[in-house]
């Protein structure tokens, strides 16, 4: 388990761990970017916006499944959650949202491989999803790839600097890079 998850971060950060971008919305492009200013007061409002937009498929019966599946995932029913955002993918290749919500169900079954992989579809398809990298960091950190964590922080940090956890999770693992101990 742990090789294979190896062999799939580094073929993240070989391959260049955001990008290609197979198709990027210029609606979250444009709140992506208001997102990143320091100084941005609403930036919860700009946040729900963005996630919004990654929830919507363009598709009832898709939105349906991954309505279902959160569901499933807020019932703490993580199986049914998988079956659920599977067939959102399975009719819905590119929709990167059913692929995040799928890896967050991964997590919680402890089938870090699969999520990480996930994570890959998603970051593939939205290179700037902060919350498919959040997931990234912590498989990361609970494989002790803490070198790797640390620049996906870095990242995700210029994409939404006002992140409480974040802001924690990169003086952590600063200080595990400098070693000291957390």
């Amino acid at each position: 388990m742990k090789q294979i998850l190896q062999n799939t971060v580094a073929a993240l950060l070989i391959s260049g761990l955001f990008t290609p971008v197979i198709g990027e919305d210029a609606r979250v492009t444009g709140l992506l970017d208001q997102l990143a200013q320091p100084d941005l007061e609403q930036w919860e409002t700009v946040e729900s916006q963005i996630i919004a937009t990654w929830r919507e498929s363009g598709s009832d019966a898709i939105d349906l499944l991954l309505a279902r599946g959160i569901t499933a995932l807020d019932d703490s029913n993580p199986v049914a959650a998988v079956d659920h955002f599977s067939a959102a993918i399975d009719h819905a290749p590119d929709f990167a949202e059913a692929y995040n919500m799928r890896a967050d169900a991964f997590i919680r079954q402890e089938r870090l491989g699969l999520a990480m992989d996930d994570l890959s579809q998603v970051l593939s398809r939205e290179r700037r999803h902060f919350d498919a990298m959040v997931k990234m960091v912590f498989i990361l950190e609970q494989t002790g790839e803490n070198a790797r964590a640390l620049a996906v922080i870095r990242e995700i940090q210029s994409i939404h600097p006002h992140r409480g956890d974040v802001k924690i999770a990169l003086e952590r693992l600063e200080k595990v890079a400098e070693g000291q101990k957390t």
